[in-house]
């Protein structure tokens, strides 16, 4: 298995999970996540608009919710779910630990993870 296969890349992927996920919010990050029933990997991908500001901002938020997102999969306790993080207008300002306990919420809140997974703090 490749080093990137975690990933997904295809519009129609994203579209798919955009269509028929259900989605989760909080302050700086919206959790848009799918269950696929024939698929065992666990994959995201990331987005972050021309609304989060410039190329820079927008860069900057992605690398925050990729490694958020890196540092939990370890931790998620389902197979087969396709995840898309969307970074909203607030994302590029916060630290990444913020991003983290965020995600971290958000993956509760979706049944990705155990409710009594351990702080990320």
């Amino acid at each position: 298995m490749r080093a990137d296969d975690h990933k997904l890349r295809r519009r129609s992927e994203f579209q798919q999970v955009y269509k028929y996920g259900e989605s989760y919010r909080s302050k700086n990050l919206v959790l848009i996540s799918l269950r696929q029933t024939g698929d065992r990997s666990f994959r995201s991908g990331v987005v972050a608009s021309r609304k989060v500001g410039g190329a820079v901002r927008r860069n900057r938020a992605k690398r925050l919710m990729r490694e958020a997102s890196r540092f939990l999969r370890g931790r998620c306790q389902v197979e087969g779910v396709h995840t898309v993080l969307v970074a909203r207008s607030g994302c590029p300002e916060s630290d990444g630990r913020n991003i983290l306990t965020e995600l971290t919420q958000l993956y509760q809140r979706a049944g990705l993870l155990s409710p009594f997974a351990e702080s990320v703090e």
